[in-house]
């Protein structure tokens, strides 16, 4: 079960990153927050992925913040930057 859910996760973070590409930040930050809940409810072996999928979401809002100017996403980006940290 383990291994199906994490590349589960694994597609949602590429797909948001893809869709985050083509400017879709809500659709994006939909799927990355979906699959940062299967990494951090999911018990495995791979702490990259979850690395790779906290990433993600940073980038997300940091993007978004900058192609919508007063967006404000400073506490958003803060917040998974900490979760970041503390792995």
């Amino acid at each position: 079960v383990g291994a199906k859910v994490y590349r589960t996760g694994a597609f949602l973070v590429q797909f948001g990153v893809a869709q985050m590409g083509l400017g879709q930040y809500a659709s994006a930050e939909k799927l990355l927050l979906e699959a940062y809940g299967i990494y951090a409810h999911t018990p495995g072996p791979d702490p990259k992925r979850k690395r790779d999928c906290l990433q993600a979401i940073i980038d997300l809002y940091e993007t978004w913040d900058a192609a919508e100017k007063g967006s404000e996403h400073f506490s958003e980006i803060a917040k998974w930057r900490d979760e970041l940290v503390k792995l």
